[in-house]
């Protein structure tokens, strides 16, 4: 087996831990692999900071499959990688160097909205 690029290492180090994660919280005990009363929330800290757009669609769709429920923090340059994939944004504006103020809103009023908390 020849040397592995570094998407591929990234590729195969999420689904192997993805894959260890479902099995370890018994996700894939019954015919739907959901189990109702088990463990699916994983956080992605500063997500898809170092890696393209590919990779980081290739993690989201893995925990789609798992049926794995994501909390993503990402710098809003990078919202459009998942924004068809979640269903809440909660959104954090700085004003002044010395407040911040959070917005929360479905992914749809995000979406009409998103000139608004994107261009200020």
């Amino acid at each position: 087996m020849g040397q592995l690029s570094g998407g591929e290492k990234a590729q195969l180090t999420y689904t192997i831990l993805g894959s260890a994660i479902a099995y370890q919280f018994g996700l894939t005990n019954n015919n739907q692999g959901l189990e109702p009363k088990s463990f699916r929330f994983i956080a992605i800290d500063e997500a898809f900071k170092a890696q393209d757009e590919d990779k980081a669609r290739y993690l989201i769709t893995l925990c789609k499959q798992l049926h794995l429920q994501l909390l993503v923090v990402t710098p809003s340059d990078n919202i459009h990688i998942v924004e068809n994939d979640i269903s809440f944004v909660h959104f954090v504006e700085r004003k002044e160097e010395r407040h911040s103020w959070l917005y929360d809103m479905p992914i749809e009023q995000f979406k009409e909205e998103k000139a608004n908390y994107l261009n200020q």
